[in-house]
C-alpha cells in the first residue's frame, strides 16, 4: 500500500476511535462490549500491517515529528550539497587533471548506489531523498567541471541532463526531493528554448515570461497524463506549476520588458496581463476549493495578495501619505481574508 493512503487509512481509524470515545462520554452512543473488542482488535491489527509496510503516523505528536524530519530533510540536502560545492572549490586548484576527475566523477556514482541502498533500507524516504539530492548536485557539479576542464562551450543540455538525472532518482525511488530537482532543471531547458525563434544564446530566453507560464500550465497538467509515483508527486507537479504560473504573471503585470510582446503599447500590455493574473489567481483559488487541492488555493491566494499589492504601490505610493497607503493594504488584505471565508462558508453548505 503507498504511503499516501495508507496514512489516509491510519487517520481514520484513530478519527473513528476518537469520535467514539466523545460518543460514549457524552452517553450518546455505546457499542457492545464484544463488537467494541473486535472493532478494536481489527483496528489494531490493521495498524500493525500499515506500520510493518510502510512509514505511517498514528497520533499527533508522530505527524508532528514527520514534519519536523521532512524540514531536516530539505536542510540537510541543502547543508550537504553546499558542503560538496564548496569543497570542490577549495581543493581544484591544488590537484592535478586525473585527480579533479576522479573529484568530480566518482561520488555521483557512490551517492546513486547509496540512493538504492538507502531506499531499501529506510521505508520513510527521508535518508534517501538527502541523498538522492546531493548526488543530483554532484551530478551537475560533474557536468560543470568537465565542461571547465575540456573547455567546452555553455550549453542549456546541462539543464536537460541534471533534470533528467534527477527525475530517474525520483521515480525510481518515489522521492519528492529529487522530482523538484527534475522539474526545475527539465523546466528550465524547455525555457531556454524560446531563445531559439529569436537568434539568442539559450540564457537570453529567462527574460520573456511567457514561456515560463505556458510551462506551468502544462506542469499543472501533466500528472493527468504522468500517472507514476505516490500521490505527492501530482501536488508536487501541480505546486511547481502554479507556482510558475504565478510567477510569470506578476512579471509580466509588473513590467511589458518581461514579455515577449515588449514593442506594443506598455499600458495595454501591462494591464492585459493583470487583469489575466487577477483571473487566473482567481480561477486557482476556486478550482483549489472545489476539487479540494490546497496547493491552488495557495499560490492563487499569495499570488492575488501579490498582484494587489504591486498594484496599489503603482497606483497609491505616490498619491497619498505612506501610512495611508499601508492602511489601504491592510483593508485589502482584510477584504480578502473576508471574501475567502465566505468561499468556505459557500462551499460548507454545498457539502
Amino acid at each position: 500500500m503507498a504511503t499516501h493512503s495508507a496514512q489516509q487509512r491510519a487517520d481514520r481509524i484513530m478519527a473513528f476511535r476518537a469520535e467514539l470515545s466523545e460518543l460514549e462520554a457524552a452517553g450518546v452512543a455505546t457499542l457492545d462490549p464484544t463488537m467494541a473488542a473486535q472493532i478494536r482488535a481489527h483496528h489494531d491489527a490493521v495498524l500493525t500491517r500499515l506500520a510493518a509496510e510502510t512509514e505511517v503516523d498514528l497520533s499527533r505528536g508522530e505527524a508532528r515529528l514527520s514534519a519536523g524530519m521532512r524540514a531536516a530533510s530539505i536542510l540537510g540536502a541543502a547543508a550537504l550539497s553546499a558542503a560538496w560545492g564548496f569543497f570542490v572549490a577549495a581543493t581544484w586548484n591544488d590537484i592535478g587533471r586525473p585527480a579533479r576527475l576522479a573529484l568530480v566523477t566518482i561520488p555521483p556514482i557512490l551517492l546513486t548506489i547509496g540512493t538504492a541502498v538507502a531506499a531499501r533500507r529506510e521505508k520513510s524516504g527521508y535518508v534517501a531523498s538527502i541523498v538522492a539530492t546531493v548526488a543530483t548536485i554532484a551530478f551537475g557539479v560533474n557536468l560543470a567541471a568537465l565542461g571547465v576542464l575540456y573547455d567546452l562551450p555553455d550549453s542549456r543540455n546541462l539543464l536537460l541532463a541534471v533534470g533528467s538525472f534527477a527525475m530517474i532518482l525520483a521515480y525510481g525511488y518515489g522521492l519528492v526531493l529529487p522530482l523538484l530537482g527534475g522539474i526545475v532543471g527539465i523546466g528550465g531547458w524547455l525555457w531556454s528554448l524560446a531563445a531559439i525563434p529569436q537568434g539568442l544564446w539559450w540564457d537570453g530566453a529567462y527574460g520573456d515570461f511567457e514561456p515560463l507560464a505556458l510551462l506551468g500550465l502544462g506542469a499543472m497538467f501533466l500528472p493527468r497524463l504522468l500517472r507514476r509515483g505516490p500521490p505527492s508527486f501530482t501536488t508536487t507537479w501541480r505546486a511547481c506549476g502554479a507556482a510558475a504560473v504565478m510567477v510569470a504573471l506578476l512579471a509580466l503585470g509588473e513590467t511589458h520588458s518581461a514579455s515577449l510582446f515588449d514593442g506594443m503599447n506598455k499600458a495595454l500590455l501591462e494591464g492585459s496581463y493583470q487583469l489575466l493574473g487577477g483571473a487566473s489567481f482567481a480561477v486557482m483559488i476556486w478550482q483549489g476549493l472545489a476539487r479540494d487541492r490546497s496547493e491552488l488555493v495557495r499560490m492563487g491566494t499569495i499570488g492575488m495578495g501579490m498582484l494587489l499589492f504591486l498594484r496599489s504601490v503603482d497606483w497609491f505610493w505616490d498619491l497619498m501619505p505612506k501610512w495611508l497607503f499601508f492602511l489601504l493594504v491592510g483593508a485589502l488584505a482584510f477584504g480578502t481574508l473576508l471574501l475567502l471565508r465566505r468561499l468556505r462558508l459557500a462551499e460548507r453548505r454545498l457539502s
